[in-house]
């Protein structure tokens, strides 16, 4: 089977399960991204993300997001006079956006598993398959070499996606596949809806 058609199976494999696990580091333009996130279906997912460091925790319900965060946060994604009124509007509470926010798209993108999967390997260029095998949590793989990145697929099981690695550009594990994950809403007595702010 060609590298081309490795990766394509992988990926139907990878979409088809019913919940997994993304854990990794990345980098996106000049800032320093970690994931760390549980889907639950294509876009029901919860967990958390940094940003240079500074951490976030995130749902996504569907085309609801609820994210929360620290003064330091809202300043490093916002910058300082925008974080200092976030921080003090939402205090210890998440805030509610919906995908409809252009500013949160990218952000919505990493909880929408096929749209991250296609971010994540739109840049691999042509593919050849690396000699041997590795294994990836105790599973084995078949490496596949792209452009600046290692790709490795479950040859045991399921043919997942079970590593991203860029090299210096961050590293993404899966796992976790099928494992039961619930994702649900934070209370509301701790929710402030910022659209119905505007």
């Amino acid at each position: 089977m060609r590298p081309a058609q490795i990766l394509a199976r992988a990926r139907a494999a990878t979409l088809a399960a019913r919940s997994l696990r993304v854990h990794g580091r990345m980098r996106d333009g000049g800032q320093k991204l970690g994931l760390d996130l549980r889907y639950d279906g294509r876009t029901r997912a919860a967990g958390e993300m940094t940003f240079n460091g500074q951490r976030m925790s995130i749902i996504r319900l569907g085309r609801d997001i609820y994210f929360k965060g620290d003064e330091a946060l809202y300043m490093e994604v916002g910058g300082k006079a925008e974080g200092k009124a976030m921080a003090q509007l939402l205090g210890d509470k998440y805030a509610k956006v919906t995908t409809k926010e252009k500013e949160l798209a990218e952000l919505a993108g990493f909880f929408d598993r096929k749209e991250f999967l296609a971010e994540m390997l739109k840049d691999t260029g042509p593919l050849i398959k690396a000699g041997g095998t590795s294994r990836i949590d105790g599973r084995a793989a078949l490496v596949l070499r792209g452009v600046g990145v290692r790709i490795y697929v479950a040859t045991e099981g399921e043919p997942y996606l079970l590593r991203l690695d860029g090299g210096a550009d961050g590293r993404v594990d899966l796992s976790a596949f099928d494992e039961p994950v619930t994702v649900k809403a934070p209370p509301k007595d701790q929710v402030v809806d910022i659209s119905k702010l505007e």
